[in-house]
């Protein structure tokens, strides 16, 4: 079975000059851990980063920096692991083990972002 069978289609983004505090608000208002950072290549939208709740707390937060003046890049992860849609469950699993992530986008074949998913 595809991870395009499991994976969440509801993914919020950001974009890599959103500040901080956008991305925390987003978290809040749809009650999610985690926000990907999208880049428009060509009218697609591409998976560049993400930052979740603990990037917040850890390089954000804790630092005591000004989340209004940090945008997501400054402290998304790069180098964003991701699989196709064609990726079959178990494969997906093995690979999210593999990287050490908890969470994982889904792109299709032009590597737009098609979903999401998170153990």
């Amino acid at each position: 079975m595809p991870i395009s069978e499991i994976c969440n289609r509801d993914v919020i983004i950001v974009q890599g000059n959103n500040t901080v505090l956008d991305a925390a608000k987003l978290m809040r208002q749809h009650h999610v851990g985690d926000v990907l950072v999208v880049e428009n290549r060509n009218g697609v939208r591409v998976p560049v980063g993400i930052v979740t709740d603990r990037d917040l707390v850890v390089e954000t937060l804790a630092p005591e920096l000004d989340s209004n003046a940090i945008t997501v890049s400054d402290i998304m992860v790069p180098g964003l692991a991701t699989v196709k849609e064609s990726t079959g469950i178990f494969e997906a699993i093995q690979y999210m083990r593999a990287k050490g992530v908890r969470r994982l986008p889904v792109v299709d074949e032009s590597g737009g972002l098609a979903g999401i998913v998170t153990l």
